[in-house]
């Protein structure tokens, strides 16, 4: 689900690519094996700034293109979702569709490194919105929708022509109440992440969206 940052995080079986955050908001390669050389050290940082410096040197900077595996988590440890053994994320470092903090940790990185590194929620998907839960009521196309509180559902506006992912929290006859944040709003994130690609001052700008695969949206919604 999608490090998209913008409105739509696609998530699991029905978000395909948000940190571009998603994202968060009410609005989503050849498999690539690289082994680390054995003297490779894990190290841990977190992320602070959204400065990145452009530079010619063999390492990650602002415009290259890289591709990436990586292993998600919440701050506790927990995984959210991995890429290990798959496909790897590619991305422009420093792209808009990135979340910023996931850049900011890429800059710097050489091929083959790996690192850990904590992301603030402002670094990430941004903070919880209280803004962003809607009380809706049950007309027109929603009028006979089945809800499940705690279920996403992927629900595209005709009015604006927006797209957003939201929660169930609450059903009653009448009305339905829903939250528009990202899954992942207000949360620190840790990311494990390795580049096995580098290109140097690609021209081409590119960009995925490390998302969890734990949570499936199984209805779309036009309204």
């Amino acid at each position: 689900m999608n490090l998209k940052r913008g409105s739509v995080i696609v998530l699991g079986l029905v978000i395909l690519a948000l940190l571009a955050a998603g994202c968060t908001s009410s609005k989503p390669a050849t498999i690539a094996t690289a082994t680390s050389p054995a003297s490779t050290q894990m190290t841990a940082e977190t992320v602070t700034t959204t400065a990145i410096i452009v530079s010619n040197t063999g390492v990650a900077m602002k415009g290259d293109n890289v591709s990436m595996y990586y292993t998600l988590m919440f701050e506790n440890g927990t995984e959210i979702s991995t890429n290990f053994n798959t496909t790897p994320l590619a991305f422009t470092v420093g792209s808009a569709d990135i979340i910023p903090g996931f850049s900011n940790a890429v800059v710097g990185m050489g091929l083959n490194q790996k690192k850990t590194v904590i992301i603030p929620y402002d670094q990430a998907y941004g903070p919880y919105r209280s803004d962003l839960v809607h009380v809706v009521n049950r007309t027109g196309p929603i009028a006979n929708q089945t809800f499940t509180v705690g279920q996403y559902y992927s629900i595209h506006r005709q009015t604006d022509n927006a797209s957003s992912i939201v929660r169930i929290l609450n059903v009653t006859p009448s009305t339905v109440t829903w939250d528009e944040n990202s899954p992942l709003a207000g949360q620190n994130l840790t990311f494990m992440v390795q580049i096995v690609s580098l290109t140097k001052g690609a021209n081409v700008n590119i960009a995925g969206t490390p998302v969890p695969t734990t949570i499936s949206f199984p209805i779309t919604m036009t309204i």
